[in-house]
């Protein structure tokens, strides 16, 4: 019941994201910012995303850490990289519409969310495991990455386990690329603009779905 309300609060999250870019990025102006600075901010947009896509494609090669305390691999660095990784994400994209109310506004509701669910996470873990779970906790950052353990996060890395469970997420997020990018054209030039680079990635993002979906029917 708690995993459903969190994933339906998650998708409505995601709904609104869409709905009041289009405002978001028509206020930024972007015509009246300076170019530069604009590709720098683009530039930490897609860093940023991808930083959250990353921990994401970690995740996916553990087990649920609701149904044991798995403390191997990424979970080594950052005891919840699957909330981490989805506000990551969606601050990252935010930071593309240029407009810093809208990045303010998208960074508190993610970061509401992931504290709503790494609480209930956090409370079923520790009934399940308590001696476990305080010294993990105490050893390891829950949304913070612990460096110094970098090198395990990449154990038993599957890329083919992670597109399995993730290539919808990444055509998602390559769609809303370019619904952002189709937004910020128009405002500029005050047409319909679709520039070749973000359709080439869409079209790669939708070859990987395909073969996502593949990989979960075998």
């Amino acid at each position: 019941m708690i995993k459903t309300r969190i994933f339906k609060s998650q998708w409505f999250a995601i709904v609104l994201f869409l709905i009041f870019s289009y405002p978001a990025v028509i206020q930024a102006n972007y015509a009246m910012i300076f170019f530069l600075k604009a590709q720098i901010a683009s530039a930490i947009s897609i860093i940023v995303c991808l930083a959250g896509f990353s921990l994401l494609l970690l995740n996916k090669n553990q087990p649920d850490e609701e149904e044991q305390l798995n403390e191997s691999g990424v979970y080594k660095c950052i005891r919840y990289p699957k909330e981490t990784g989805n506000t990551l994400i969606w601050i990252g994209l935010s930071l593309y519409t240029l407009n810093i109310w809208y990045v303010l506004l998208v960074s508190v509701m993610w970061r509401q969310l992931s504290n709503y669910a790494i609480t209930n996470s956090a409370f079923i873990l520790q009934k399940k495991f308590p001696h476990q779970y305080t010294k993990w906790a105490e050893s390891t950052p829950a949304t913070g990455i612990k460096w110094a353990n970098i090198r395990y996060c990449f154990e038993d890395f599957n890329i083919k386990k992670s597109l399995k469970f993730n290539s919808s997420l990444l055509l998602l997020i390559v769609a809303t690329y370019v619904w952002l990018d189709t937004i910020r054209e128009y405002s500029v030039w005050h047409e319909i603009k679709v520039r070749t680079i973000p359709m080439v990635s869409l079209l790669v993002a939708f070859s990987i779905f395909i073969y996502g979906l593949k990989l979960k029917k075998k």
